[in-house]
């Protein structure tokens, strides 16, 4: 018998946002989850014509241990320690790293490297629980 059947219930929630490549570093908190969430899975795109940066998928999980795929002008690279890496060219990017789960969401530290353009990056994440 099972003492709480509210933890063998699998929670989703998929959160929208964006992030401007151009915006500051920094931390970054996003609410509206419903929940702690202990697993996330992220993606990111740009279509923005005339740009060919934009392409991350990455997992977090509970222990916060987090992988990307994501792709950098004309090659896709593979990485720990990332859950986002928006890659405008060599010396330009952002990248993040999930600094907690909270009660409603999560929070993201963000680091913008060099001068990327102000194009707006749509993001999204599905937090489980």
């Amino acid at each position: 018998m099972i003492s709480n059947p509210e933890a063998t219930i699998v929670k989703s929630k998929l959160i929208t946002s964006t992030r401007e490549m151009s915006a500051a570093s920094g931390s970054v908190a996003y609410t509206g989850v419903g929940f702690k969430p202990s697993c996330l899975i992220a993606q990111s795109a740009d279509a923005t014509p005339g740009y060919d940066f934009v392409m991350t998928i990455g997992v977090v999980d509970e222990a916060l241990d987090e992988f990307s795929l994501y792709r950098e002008p004309l090659l896709f690279r593979s990485g720990t320690g990332v859950l986002f890496r928006i890659t405008e060219s060599a010396t330009q990017a952002q990248w993040c790293n999930v600094t907690s789960f909270d009660d409603d969401g999560f929070t993201l530290n963000w680091t913008k490297y060099g001068t990327p353009a102000a194009i707006v990056v749509d993001l999204g994440v599905l937090c489980l629980r």
